[in-house]
């Protein structure tokens, strides 16, 4: 079992010049283990949390391409969370996560904002996989390593 936390906890001088959130927490939870003969398969299953208190997220322009501050909307002070189930079998990765699982819970709303007018993606499931194709270096057994890179 895993348990991994992330908290911040900020205070602006000058919230006008740079708003923050006051808290800001990150948590993933997941178990992992190995399946299959001689452990070819490693596995987590979990989820992932974040949470901040209100704060004036930046906006975006995409005409300009930068955030600027705004002080309209105050965003945040609901949790977000995704479930995940990672597989890894040699260089090959597998995901499947479900992104925005609860949809509003604690709350009656599912309007979660990454800035301004923006919003967050609803609920979906997404997958994928991540498969480098490479050559990996040759083991070399003749006991000559080469010049000393030190």
């Amino acid at each position: 079992l895993h348990f991994d936390h992330r908290a911040l906890f900020q205070i602006s001088s000058n919230e006008e010049v740079v708003p923050l959130p006051m808290v800001a927490l990150n948590a993933r939870y997941y178990i992992q283990f190995a399946l299959g003969e001689n452990d070819a398969l490693h596995m987590q299953i979990g989820a992932n949390a974040w949470y901040n208190t209100a704060w004036y997220a930046p906006s975006w322009n995409p005409v300009l391409g930068v955030f600027h501050n705004q002080n309209e909307v105050k965003y945040g002070n609901a949790p977000y969370f995704d479930i995940f189930a990672n597989l890894q079998w040699k260089r090959a990765c597998i995901f499947v996560k479900l992104e925005n699982a609860g949809m509003g819970w604690p709350l009656d709303k599912a309007d979660y904002f990454s800035a301004n007018h923006y919003i967050r993606t609803q609920r979906v499931v997404k997958f994928g996989m991540f498969w480098p194709f490479y050559t990996q270096p040759s083991k070399d057994t003749s006991g000559d390593k080469g010049p000393n890179p030190d």
